[in-house]
């Protein structure tokens, strides 16, 4: 089994296949895959095995092994919804006949913290409000580690993204006009506890007003996820494969944003990649907030957690 434990998933599945007593082995080590990957289950669903909750309904998975391996760890992990593996085989409520949530939505984690270990030499440092700031180093001090556990941000994954990968695609977020408002009414409060979220990997409502995109929403049962979740849904997509999530311009919309006239107005704050990449924009729609929205961001909710 400690064998075992080194191989990758492709190479457990070709294993299993060798002869009855691996296949044996290899079935219980699909068990410590799931538990690498932050997949922890209270309890395994009546049919379900450990293998087809990796391999079968979270090929992709952005779990505990994906941010150790490009951004850094992310501790505890609560369990997986019970809601988000039942719903896995369903029909995809705004999808094409035939398609279903699994092969449509991405299980991800949203952490509260993540861990970086970076030399001294760095210039990255945590302010006395927990916000990743680029200090000037005043004094080489000998050569030594430091470990910072980041709240999880709007600000710091930006900063995370763009000075502090271990792999992946360097990118980051270009800071517009709009960025305060949006930052101000969104973006500044850290997640309060690690949770999944489970979201559909293309926009809906595309050309709809927002009351529209949330009665789709609320029809199919599923819920317009928060800012945050989009935007760790963009970075980790382009960082792990250098692919923009939708379109050429990619568009997740958030929940309304106050723009800086007088009386402010409601608009559409949103996460695209022009085509000029790799940074990604957080700005504002230009169309009126009622008239042609762009698309919004739904996902399964979980029935565990208030208030995202």
């Amino acid at each position: 089994m400690h064998v075992l434990s080194f191989l990758n998933p492709s190479e457990l599945a070709i294993l299993e296949r060798t002869n009855k007593a691996l296949q044996e082995a290899a079935r219980r080590s699909w068990q410590d895959q799931c538990i690498i990957q932050g997949i922890i289950l209270l309890a395994t669903p009546d049919g379900i095995t450990h293998r087809q909750i990796f391999k079968d309904l979270y090929p992709g998975i952005f779990g505990a092994q994906f941010y150790k391996d490009y951004l850094g760890n992310v501790g505890c992990v609560p369990p997986i919804p019970e809601k988000f593996i039942e719903m896995a085989h369903c029909p995809d409520p705004l999808g094409n006949p035939g398609e279903t949530i699994k092969s449509n939505y991405q299980l991800m984690l949203i952490p509260a913290f993540i861990t970086i270990t970076v030399g001294n030499d760095s210039s990255l440092t945590l302010d006395e409000k927990g916000k990743l700031v680029k200090a000037e180093i005043r004094n080489k001090l000998p050569s030594f580690e430091k470990t910072l556990e980041i709240p999880v941000t709007l600000n710091n994954l930006a900063m995370l993204a763009k000075r502090a990968l271990r792999r992946g695609n360097q990118t980051s977020f270009f800071k517009g006009l709009s960025w305060c408002n949006i930052f101000q009414q969104h973006g500044d409060k850290p997640v309060r506890e690690s949770r999944w979220s489970y979201q559909k990997k293309v926009v809906v409502g595309r050309g709809q007003p927002y009351n529209e995109q949330k009665n789709l929403a609320e029809g199919a049962r599923l819920e317009i996820v928060s800012l945050i979740e989009r935007v760790l849904f963009n970075l980790l997509t382009y960082i792990s494969s250098q692919n923009c999530p939708d379109d050429e311009y990619v568009v997740r919309t958030s929940t309304p944003t106050l723009d800086s006239h007088v009386p402010p107005k409601p608009w559409q704050s949103i996460v695209w990649w022009p085509t000029s990449g790799p940074s990604a924009r957080l700005g504002l729609t230009r169309d009126n907030f009622g008239d042609n929205a762009v698309g919004v961001a739904v996902g399964v909710p979980s029935g565990s957690y208030s208030g995202h």
